[in-house]
């Protein structure tokens, strides 16, 4: 749980700034990249973790207008990879400006429970790394290279050895 603004901010910004190298990589081919039939394609996971701040902030708590509200996926991998980091700078400029540290500990109901603003936050990252997780498999499986987040990706640990021989 996230108890300081600042640190959330510090946090999340550095998780979308790493995560947008993945995404920056996409190409619409990959974007139906799946394992299979009845599994989510990468365009789907990325949709999921862009839109999330919507459904929170405008449809669940209504902090947002309903206005900003966008209902379909952005065809292209470059429109989908830009509304990622639209909607994440979007979220932090406003947690910046409207959250204090005294809101995070504030509890509020969302999807059925009682949760502190700094909570809800720490779920919300780690949501994103999970499906990141996934979609990095399937980045993998379309023959995409991967940038890594919390440590080298096999691509840069061999870059780094070539580098140092």
């Amino acid at each position: 749980m996230y108890r300081q603004v600042a640190d959330f901010l510090a946090d999340y910004h550095e998780e979308v700034v790493e995560a947008q190298k993945n995404w920056d990589r996409l190409t619409d081919e990959s974007l139906n990249s799946s394992p299979g039939n009845g599994f989510w394609t990468i365009r789907e996971h990325l949709w999921h973790i862009a839109s999330l701040w919507q459904y929170v902030f405008v449809k669940d708590l209504q902090l947002w207008p309903p206005e900003d509200f966008l209902d379909h996926t952005p065809s292209s991998a470059k429109s989908l990879a830009g509304f990622y980091g639209h909607q994440a700078d979007k979220a932090i400029h406003w947690i910046e400006q409207n959250w204090g540290d005294e809101e995070l500990a504030g509890v509020i109901e969302i999807w059925g429970m009682q949760m502190p603003r700094g909570k809800l936050l720490w779920e919300i990252v780690k949501h994103e790394a999970h499906h990141r997780g996934q979609i990095f498999v399937l980045m993998r499986l379309a023959g995409l290279p991967v940038h890594g987040i919390y440590g080298p990706s096999k691509e840069e640990v061999l870059q780094m050895s070539q580098q140092s021989s």
